[in-house]
C-alpha cells in the first residue's frame, strides 16, 4: 500500500485513465480529522460515523486509560487498532476499510467505558472541465492539476494536447470539500511551466461539492501565475527481495542538499510500481536517496542492513522520469531521519524547520517571556509540544540554538531561538503547514526571520504596564521582534526613511541601536513590500512603512519592553503591523533643539515654547491634514488647546519671526 507523505498526486494521461487508481489511492490517507476526548470513564463522542480515509484522534485528558479495538478482543471489526494502558496520551488512527468497528477500554469496560466507529464509503464524484476557443493554443500541451483546498494536496494531474475545444475528466473528487484548478497552455513550447505571458495559465476554482461537477472555461487573457511544480516519476522493478516491506524515497537539492519531499511506500505488494514527487523546478539538480527496510525495524539502518540506493536526475528541464531496476550495488544515503530537526523546503513559506520525519514546527506569538509556554491546557490538544532530548540537527542548522525548558503543565519542551516549539493537531501529513497564520498567533519556524510578532503586555522601565496608547493600564499588543524575540521600536522624531536620533559617531547607538539585520523572512501576515532600508551613516537600518526600526539598549530579556517608558511614555512606541506611513519632513524644517513640547504626551492642552518668536503653529496628523492651525502668535511661548484633536501621533510646525521652520512630534493621550 503506498503512501504519499507530501502530496497525494496521480498522473493521468488522457482523459480518463487511471479512473479506479485515484479511488484506490485517495482511499488510504488520512482526510478529515474526528476528535474524540477521553476523561471520566467515557469516550465523548462514544460513537463516531465516519467516512474511509478520514482519522480519528482520541486525547486522554484524565485517567489511566487506553484504546482497545483489536481484532483479537472484537473479531468483527474489519482491522485492528489501539494503544497501551497510560495516562495523558493522543492516539489517532486511519480507517481505510468500511464496517463498523467496537473499541473499549481495557481497564474500565466494566463500567461501560466503550465506543463504537461506523466506516462509510467516500462519497466520490468526478470533475469534468470543459474547454472552448483555444484557438491560440491549438496543438500545444496543456497540464491541469487538482488541488484540495483544505490539505494543499494535489489529487490529480492530468495532460492534454489542445484542440479549439475539448474536455478533461478527473474522477475522485469528494463530497463537501473545495478544489482549486490550475492549468496552463506550454505557449512557448518549452516543455515545461513558464510564469505568465511566457506560457498562459489560469485558476478556477470549486466550492462545496456535492455531486459530479462541471467547470465550463473560454479562453481569456486573464494569466494567473499558478506557480506549478513539476512531476517525478521513478519507476521500479524487479523488487521480489522486498516484497511486503516499506520503501522510503526522498528528493533534496544536489546543490543545496536541503530535502524537499518525502515519499512512503507503507508495503511493497508488487514487483514493477511507480512512486510520483511534485516538487521539481526547471534548472535545478536532484538527487533520489530511497531505501527498503530490509530488516522491518521502521527506521533507516546503513546497508547491507537496509538496501539504500540513490539516483540524480541532472538538469531538471520539466517533468523527470527516472527507472530503477533492483541491484545490490547498495550506497550509505544517511537519509534526514539521522538528525532530529531538519530545515525543508516549503513552496509557499520557503525554508523552514520540521521534525524527523518532516511534520512541521511552529511558533506561539503569546510566548514572550523567557523559558515560558503560554500555551497550556485543552491548547495543547491541538498545538502538542515538540521535545526529543539529546537533540540532533541536520544541515543548516546551529545546535546552539535549541534548548528545553518545564512546560508549566509537566514534561519537557525542545526550544528555538527562545521560541518554544509546537506541533499543529490538524497537520496529518509530513509537509503540510495548516497551522500556518492561525489566528496570527501561530507561525512556521524558520531559520532566518527577520521580523516575527509578539503578543506581549507592555512594561515599561518605569514598572508601570501600558496600553496601546501608551496610557497606564494592562492590555496584550501584538508588536514586532527579531528572530529571537527582541523587542524593535520607532522614535516619533524620524521622518520617512529618515533617521533623526543617532549621532554621525554612532556615540548613543548602545542607547537606542540601530536594527541592521537584513530582510530575510517575515511573518506571513506581514507585507515585505513596506520593508525597506536606509542608509545611516554608513550603515544599514531596516525600516517598516518608512520607520527605522531600533532595539532599546536596556532590553535584557525576552519580552522585555522597557523602551516604551524612555524618556516618557509614547516617545519610542513598539513597532507594529498598522503603523501609519511616516511622513516625509514638512517644508524641510530645521530640528531644532530649542524647541520645547511639554507635556508630551499632552492630555487636554499643550505648551510649545521656542528660542524665537512664534508667528504661526500648525498640528498635522500623520497623512499630512492639518488639524488645528494658530496664526498670529507672537511670543515665544504659547499654550494650546487640544480639545477636539483625538488621541494620536502629530507634527507640531511652528514658524518663527526669524523665517525658521521648526517641527517636532505631539502624542494626544
Amino acid at each position: 500500500m503506498m503512501k504519499k507523505k507530501h502530496t497525494r498526486p496521480i498522473l493521468i494521461q488522457g482523459t480518463w485513465i487511471l479512473g479506479m487508481l485515484a479511488v484506490i489511492h485517495l482511499s488510504v490517507d488520512g482526510q478529515t480529522p474526528h476528535d474524540i476526548n477521553v476523561a471520566n470513564y467515557s469516550f465523548t463522542p462514544d460513537e463516531l460515523t465516519i467516512t474511509v480515509g478520514d482519522t480519528v484522534i482520541w486525547t486522554n485528558t484524565e485517567g489511566t486509560h487506553n484504546v482497545n479495538g483489536r481484532q483479537t478482543t472484537f473479531p468483527a471489526n474489519p482491522e485492528s487498532f489501539g494503544n497501551t494502558v497510560g495516562p495523558g496520551w493522543v492516539f489517532s488512527h486511519v480507517f481505510t476499510i468500511p464496517g463498523t468497528y467496537n473499541y473499549q477500554c481495557d481497564p474500565h469496560a466494566s463500567l461501560g467505558m466503550v465506543g463504537k466507529v461506523i466506516v462509510e464509503e467516500e462519497s466520490l464524484y468526478t470533475l469534468t472541465v470543459n474547454f472552448s476557443g483555444m484557438t491560440p493554443h491549438i496543438g500545444q500541451n496543456l497540464w491541469l492539476a487538482v488541488i484540495d483546498e483544505d490539505s494543499k494536496d494535489e489529487i490529480a494531474r492530468v495532460k492534454e494536447v489542445v484542440s479549439e475545444s475539448f474536455s478533461v475528466v478527473v474522477p475522485g473528487i469528494e463530497a463537501g470539500k473545495s478544489y482549486t484548478v490550475d492549468f496552463f497552455a506550454d505557449y512557448n513550447g518549452n516543455g515545461y511551466y513558464d510564469a505568465p505571458p511566457a506560457d498562459h495559465a489560469w485558476r478556477l476554482g470549486i466550492a462545496n461539492v456535492s455531486g459530479d461537477e462541471v467547470l465550463d472555461f473560454t479562453h481569456n487573457t486573464n494569466f494567473t501565475d499558478i506557480m506549478w511544480r513539476h512531476r517525478l516519476k521513478v519507476h521500479f522493478s524487479g523488487m521480489n527481495p522486498h516484497l511486503g516491506e516499506m520503501l522510503t524515497l526522498f528528493v533534496r537539492g544536489k546543490t543545496t542538499g536541503n530535502y524537499l519531499d518525502t515519499v512512503v511506500v507503507e508495503q511493497i505488494d508488487t514487483t514493477d510500481f511507480d512512486v510520483y514527487s511534485y516538487v521539481i523546478e526547471p534548472g535545478e539538480n536532484y538527487l533520489v536517496d530511497f531505501y527498503a527496510d530490509h530488516n522491518g525495524n521502521g527506521v533507516y539502518d546503513a546497508p547491507p542492513v537496509d538496501h539504500a540506493w540513490r539516483i540524480e536526475t541532472g538538469l531538471a528541464m520539466g517533468d523527470v522520469d527516472l527507472t530503477f531496476e533492483h541491484n545490490t550495488n547498495f550506497t550509505d544515503i544517511l537519509p534526514p531521519s539521522v538528525a532530529d530537526v531538519l530545515l525543508s523546503e516549503d513552496p509557499e513559506l520557503g525554508m523552514i524547520l520540521t521534525d524527523a520525519e518532516g511534520y512541521t514546527l511552529y511558533y506561539f506569538t503569546r510566548d514572550a517571556l523567557p523559558d515560558t509556554s503560554f500555551c497550556t491546557g485543552g491548547c495543547v490538544t491541538n498545538w502538542p509540544l515538540f521535545y526529543t532530548p539529546d537533540l540532533a540537527v541536520g544541515e543548516g542548522l546551529d545546535s546552539d540554538d535549541f534548548s528545553s525548558i518545564e512546560h508549566p503543565d509537566g514534561g519537557m519542551q525542545t526550544t528555538y531561538k527562545g521560541w518554544p516549539l509546537y506541533y499543529f493537531y490538524n497537520d496529518l501529513n509530513p509537509g503540510e503547514t495548516n497551522g500556518e497564520a492561525v489566528g496570527n498567533v501561530w507561525f512556521a519556524v524558520k531559520p532566518d526571520y527577520s521580523i516575527m510578532l509578539m503578543d506581549n503586555i507592555l512594561v515599561g522601565q518605569d514598572g508601570v504596564t501600558y496600553n496601546s496608547n501608551y496610557d497606564p493600564g494592562e492590555e496584550v499588543v501584538q508588536y514586532f521582534v527579531d528572530g529571537s524575540g527582541r523587542t524593535l521600536y520607532i522614535f516619533i522624531n524620524d521622518n520617512f526613511n529618515r533617521n533623526n536620533f543617532t549621532n554621525p559617531d554612532f556615540s548613543n547607538d548602545a542607547l537606542w541601536p540601530i536594527y541592521e539585520k537584513g530582510l530575510g523572512s517575515v511573518a506571513s501576515t506581514l507585507d515585505r513590500s513596506m520593508f525597506d532600508s536606509i542608509n545611516v551613516f554608513g550603515r544599514k537600518q531596516l525600516t517598516y512603512n518608512g520607520w527605522p526600526l531600533y532595539y532599546f539598549g536596556g532590553d535584557s530579556l525576552r519580552g522585555d519592553t522597557k523602551g516604551v517608558s524612555v524618556p516618557s511614555p509614547g516617545i519610542w512606541p513598539v513597532a507594529m503591523k498598522d503603523l501609519e506611513m511616516a511622513v516625509t519632513s514638512v517644508d524641510n524644517p530645521t530640528y531644532a533643539t530649542g524647541l520645547q513640547i511639554y507635556p508630551n504626551p499632552a492630555p487636554e492642552e499643550v505648551y510649545i515654547k521656542s528660542p524665537d518668536i512664534i508667528e504661526s503653529i500648525s498640528i498635522i496628523n500623520l497623512t499630512g491634514a492639518e488639524v488645528l492651525r494658530i496664526n498670529d502668535v507672537q511670543a515665544a511661548e504659547s499654550m494650546v488647546s487640544l480639545s477636539g484633536i483625538s488621541a494620536g501621533v502629530y507634527y507640531v510646525k511652528v514658524k518663527t519671526s526669524g523665517h525658521t521652520t521648526l517641527v517636532s512630534r505631539l502624542v494626544r493621550q
